[in-house]
């Protein structure tokens, strides 16, 4: 008999601490609830972030690259992409267009946060949340742009001049297409010396195959 009375007084503890838990997780929530409505009394332009956003996509050219850096095609292309690559996607109050915004109207102007929070209408919380968002998400897809070429023959280039061939049998090409200016170590520059007893800069830089 003692024994039921006690699982009883248990059972009413636990719900006694599960009814605090609960009133303390409403209060905190109306507080936030407030500490958003406080928020946004300062922001009260005539566009929001997104019909900011939606005004220079209609808008002239120039307005676009001029904010992002970025041509509209592109900017459209790169959500659709962040999109589709599952890298990003709609926010319940922030979409993908207005987040990428944000994030490049930092990266191309390096506006700080609150210049951002004014001009998006947006709390600084929300602003610097999305900015991370975003940025990871443009790391991730370098991953799928930054790939090297399927290892192959030397280019014709390499394989036709009796100087390259076959000396330079293993590389594919310049690196990204361009050429580097590139010194012989200290410990190997007699090798390199010319006829004046010069070391001449090493100016293309290949890209060798593993």
């Amino acid at each position: 008999m003692n024994n039921n009375n006690n699982e009883d007084d248990d059972i009413d503890s636990l719900t006694d601490i599960e009814e605090e838990v609960l009133e303390v997780a409403i209060a905190i929530k109306i507080y936030e609830k407030q500490q958003r409505a406080i928020r946004r009394q300062c922001y009260t332009g005539r566009l929001s972030g997104i019909e900011f956003v939606q005004e220079l996509l209609n808008g002239h050219p120039d307005r676009m690259y001029n904010m992002f850096r970025m041509d509209k095609e592109v900017f459209i292309r790169l959500c659709y992409t962040l999109e589709h690559l599952q890298l990003l996607e709609n926010d319940r109050h922030v979409c993908i267009k207005e987040a990428v915004a944000m994030c490049l109207y930092i990266l191309s102007h390096g506006a700080v946060v609150r210049v951002v929070a004014e001009r998006f209408q947006r709390s600084p919380e929300t602003v610097f949340t999305h900015f991370k968002r975003v940025l990871k998400a443009f790391c991730h897809l370098a991953n799928h742009i930054i790939k090297p070429k399927p290892q192959g023959e030397a280019p014709l280039e390499i394989r036709n001049n009796p100087n390259f061939f076959p000396y330079f049998e293993k590389c594919i090409g310049a690196i990204d297409g361009t050429h580097i200016a590139a010194w012989s170590p200290a410990q190997k520059q007699i090798s390199y010396r010319d006829r004046k007893t010069q070391v001449p800069p090493m100016t293309q830089g290949y890209l060798w195959m593993l």
